[in-house]
């Protein structure tokens, strides 16, 4: 019951104060307050869609919402680049080691 409470009050905050800049391939939306805070900037934060993850933030929103800059950056994807994925740590995606039989394998030993 706290957890939808959460949810409800952080939705009318978001509403009221902020301001949407941008949503990203995950559905992460991205906002950024309407008033100047105490520093002298705008406030950013993220409303995850699903899965609270911040792994989930592409580097584009990343930059942005670290005030690396003062707007997203352009998606310039190029064919070699591999598409941003959120840590799998955990999950049945998670990269799992399986040894092979290696039989010329010698264990080293002091002599």
């Amino acid at each position: 019951m706290l957890l939808d409470f959460s949810k409800f009050t952080t939705k009318i905050a978001t509403n009221f104060k902020g301001k949407l800049i941008g949503k990203d391939e995950f559905g992460n939306k991205y906002y950024e307050s309407k008033k100047l805070n105490i520093q002298g900037r705008k406030r950013r934060w993220v409303v995850y869609s699903g899965l609270v993850e911040p792994t989930k933030i592409p580097p584009i929103w990343f930059a942005w919402s670290h005030y690396m800059t003062d707007e997203p950056l352009e998606d310039e994807t190029k064919d070699w680049y591999k598409p941003h994925l959120p840590n799998t740590t955990g999950t049945v995606h998670a990269y799992e080691y399986k040894p092979q039989d290696d039989t010329n394998y010698q264990a080293w030993k002091p002599e």
